[in-house]
Order: C-alpha cells, then structure tokens, then sequence
C-alpha cells in the first residue's frame, strides 16, 4: 500500500531530519576515521600507555578492536624495560618471545629490582604481594651474630643527662616496589612493627624512635637521606612516594625486645606491619617472616 502524506505532515521538516541523519553519519564516520588513526601510530600508543597500569592495558585491549592495538610489542616491551630492566638488548629475541608473554613470565618470576647502596651481608627474610606491591623483608647479618648494642634510652631533653643501654638491635630493609598502582606513599609519622604475638600472649616489636643514631633512612632513585620518625606531629611528610615501577629500599631499626641472635629473632617474629597510602586509601602493609633459601644475598 502506497503511503499517502497526511495534511499535518510538513516537508520542510523532512528534509530538515534527512540532513541531520545524514550529517550524524558523516560525523561518525569521520570520529571513527580519527581514533582508527589514533591507534595506528605506535608512539601515541606508548604515550596512552604510559598513564595506565598494565592491569588497564590489558582491560582497555578488550574494549574495542580499535583498542587491541594497545596489546602490541612495542606496548608490552616498555612496560618489561620499566619494571624490570628489560629491553631489546636482554638477550631475548622478540621474534621468539612475545612481549606480553615474556612480561608475564617475568611477573611471575618477580624478580628483586636493583636498588644501589644496599650492603651484600643480607638475607631474605619474607616477601609479600599485596595492594599492587611488591615487598622484600632483608636482614643485615652481624660477624659474631649477636644482637647487642648501645642504644640511647633517655636524652637531656627528659631531665638529667643522657643514658645508655645495651639492648638486642636487628637492622632490616623493606624493598617496595610498585606495580600495578598509580601512586603508593608511605607516610613519616608512624611506628614499623615487627608482630611476634603468639598463643597466649600479644606481643610487638617496635622500632627504635629514642636514639637520632638509628633514624630510618630510605634510598630512592639511587639517593639516600635520613628521616626522623620522631619529629613533631606536625610533621605530615611522606617518607617516600612511588608512581608506576618504582622502587624503594627503607633501612630502619626494630628493637629485638628477648632476642640474642639473628636465629632467634626469626623464630619469634610473625610478620612486619607498615601503613602505606595506595591511591588516597591508607592500608595496613604486612610481610610474613621466615628464612627464604637462595635469596641470602639481596644483589646476587
């Protein structure tokens, strides 16, 4: 049947409608034109790339066939050189070896970051992954194994004058990196914990907050600066910020309270408590302890 135009239909109005569907589609076409070149160029995909995580990548890969080009080599062999040092030169063909694949075998690898100014005479204590981080526990071993030193129990500032004591010192890096969030900040005002509760009893480690001797020190970047944990409560500095593939090693010192030796300081101790920031949400960091073989020394 033959449609018959009504009397209240108005053609002006109709070719009015034919021009926008037809000027809605060359607009379309023309953005579809622009964001298939957007992706064609391989530097403006590092570029994109280098704001996201590799958790985001993956995810924004299956959003369109567009976007799969965010899975390609070039993509995934920047995302291995940042985090793990990986490059062209690696001994890695990547003609053999896609970069995703390698970048996911490496990660499962997590293989310790090179941080420099950390002693050898270390041992691997605990690691951890958790919120996006990865962390290492070391302990820097003694010659003659014991724990004992000289640590300032009561200043001048107290009233009398300064008095010392012979109390069990253990000296531990935590090694941090970031991986898969976009900023992790570790607050200054707070207290490392070494938890070595059991059964019966609650019980702390805390770390050494009364002697300017054994201030925490971190080492960013391949710089190294000291930082008072017992400054003012105004103090609201970060101990150190990581963004994406960052890395830091944080020295402090935990009073061994009923320890003797390196040996009996992993027996009793459960695992390390530190608050980090992750993306605005402070969160309680902890790395369970034990004696891990074949990581004793923190640079082989």
């Amino acid at each position: 049947r033959q449609y018959q135009p009504s009397s209240t239909d108005c053609k002006p109005t109709s070719k009015r409608q034919k021009v926008e569907i037809i000027s809605d589609q060359n607009a379309k076409i023309r953005n579809q034109d622009n964001f298939r070149n957007i992706f064609d160029h391989k530097s403006v995909l590092i570029t994109i790339s280098s704001f996201l995580t590799p958790r985001c990548v993956a995810r924004c890969s299956r959003v369109s066939k567009y976007c799969q080009a965010l899975n390609s080599n070039d993509v995934w062999r920047q995302f291995c050189f940042d985090r793990f040092g990986y490059g062209n030169d690696n001994g890695v063909e990547s003609s053999c070896v896609a970069s995703i694949d390698l970048y996911r075998k490496l990660h499962l690898a997590n293989p310790i970051p090179e941080i420099q100014g950390i002693p050898k005479n270390c041992m691997c204590i605990g690691r951890q992954r958790s919120y996006g981080v990865n962390s290492w526990l070391y302990i820097v071993k003694r010659s003659n194994g014991y724990l004992n030193s000289s640590v300032k129990v009561k200043g001048k500032e107290d009233g009398g004058i300064d008095r010392y004591t012979s109390l069990p010192v253990v000296d531990l890096i935590v090694l941090v990196q970031n991986v898969s969030a976009l900023e992790v900040k570790f607050p200054v005002r707070q207290v490392f914990t070494i938890d070595a509760s059991t059964r019966r009893s609650d019980r702390n480690m805390l770390e050494i907050q009364t002697d300017e001797r054994y201030c925490r020190s971190v080492v960013v970047n391949r710089i190294r600066r000291r930082v008072k944990s017992f400054d003012s409560e105004k103090d609201r500095s970060l101990l150190c910020s990581l963004d994406l593939f960052d890395a830091a090693a944080i020295f402090t010192y935990v009073h061994a309270k009923g320890c003797s030796t390196i040996d009996s300081f992993i027996a009793k101790a459960n695992f390390l408590k530190v608050l980090v920031e992750i993306d605005n949400k402070t969160l309680l960091l902890t790395v369970p302890i034990e004696n891990i073989e074949g990581d004793k020394a923190l640079n082989a």
